[in-house]
C-alpha cells in the first residue's frame, strides 16, 4: 500500500505540478510566418507525412495481396489460403515471407509519397 501511495505521489509531482506551474505567458507561443521555412523543408514533411500516414493501408494491402500470392504459387493449397478464409491448419508466414511483406508496403508508401510529389510539382 505505501508503495502505490509513493507512486502516486511521484506520479503527481513529476506530470501534473509542472503544467499548473507555468506562466501563461509561457504557454502561448507565436505562429510561424510563411517564409520561415524552405519550399523543399515543407515538401520533404509533406512527404513524411503521406509516407507514414499511407503506412497502415498499404500494410494491410501488401499483406492480403502477398496471402493471394501464397495462394496462388503454392496450387491453392488450402493450407495456404488467404487471411479472412484460413483455418487452424494455415501456414505461418516464415521470417523471409514476413520481411517481403514489410518491403512491399513501404514500397507502396513511397510511391503513394513520391506520386504526390510530383504531381504536386506539375
Amino acid at each position: 500500500m505505501l508503495k502505490k501511495a509513493f507512486l502516486i505521489i511521484t506520479l503527481l509531482i513529476m506530470f501534473v505540478l509542472p503544467v499548473f506551474s507555468q506562466n501563461q505567458s509561457q504557454i502561448i507561443s507565436e505562429e510561424y510566418q510563411d517564409d520561415e521555412f524552405p519550399q523543399i523543408i515543407k515538401d520533404l514533411r509533406r512527404f513524411e507525412i503521406i509516407f507514414f500516414g499511407s503506412l497502415p493501408v498499404s500494410f494491410f494491402l501488401a499483406l492480403e495481396g502477398y496471402d493471394v500470392y501464397r495462394f496462388c504459387y503454392n496450387n491453392f493449397n488450402e493450407a495456404y489460403k488467404p487471411w479472412p478464409l484460413h483455418d487452424t491448419n494455415w501456414v505461418p508466414y516464415s521470417s523471409e515471407d514476413s520481411f517481403r511483406s514489410v518491403l512491399i508496403a513501404l514500397s507502396i508508401s513511397f510511391i503513394f509519397a513520391s506520386a504526390d510529389y510530383i504531381l504536386g510539382k506539375l
